[in-house]
């Protein structure tokens, strides 16, 4: 199973129950009725040889969270609630100073290792407003450094 396939594996089995639809890939146009999505894009891949046999592998994947910006105007007067509903979904903390259970990075730090393939992992996040088509949104960049080594038999 690739590394795309395995974050969105995970992150549909343990994720907040407000995100409706999961991709592979930027679509760019969402439909209303499939908001807040979660995206999966592979961004680049940087090879290196590494020890006898291996290959060191840093990906770089991007999760977005794509959320309708219409959904939540009027729930606050005082502040932008799309995103303090994604920071919620995103990097969401519980009163014992964990992650909590549902958000992307409680996840993503739970399940560290992806299967026990993955040696390194660290991860930029970047909030910001956007247009989709008609649609105004509110929208996470989660960027993913991935280490991963690669077998490379009887290389020569």
């Amino acid at each position: 199973m690739k590394i795309a396939d395995k974050i969105i594996k995970y992150l549909k089995e343990h994720g907040d129950d407000r995100i409706k639809t999961y991709y592979f890939g930027d679509p760019l146009i969402i439909p209303v009725s499939n908001l807040p999505a979660l995206i999966v894009s592979k961004k680049s891949s940087e090879i290196n040889q590494g020890a006898t046999g291996l290959d060191e592998a840093d990906k770089i994947y991007t999760i977005k969270l794509v959320m309708n910006k219409k959904d939540e105007l009027g729930k606050n007067p005082d502040e932008v609630a799309a995103q303090r509903t994604l920071a919620d979904i995103v990097e969401g903390v519980d009163s014992g100073g964990n992650y909590n259970s549902t958000s992307l990075i409680g996840i993503l730090r739970k399940y560290f290792t992806l299967g026990d393939t993955i040696e390194d992992q660290s991860i930029s996040i970047e909030y910001f407003l956007s247009e989709r088509g008609e649609l105004i949104t509110e929208e996470v960049d989660l960027n993913i450094n991935i280490k991963d080594f690669i077998s490379v038999p009887e290389r020569s």
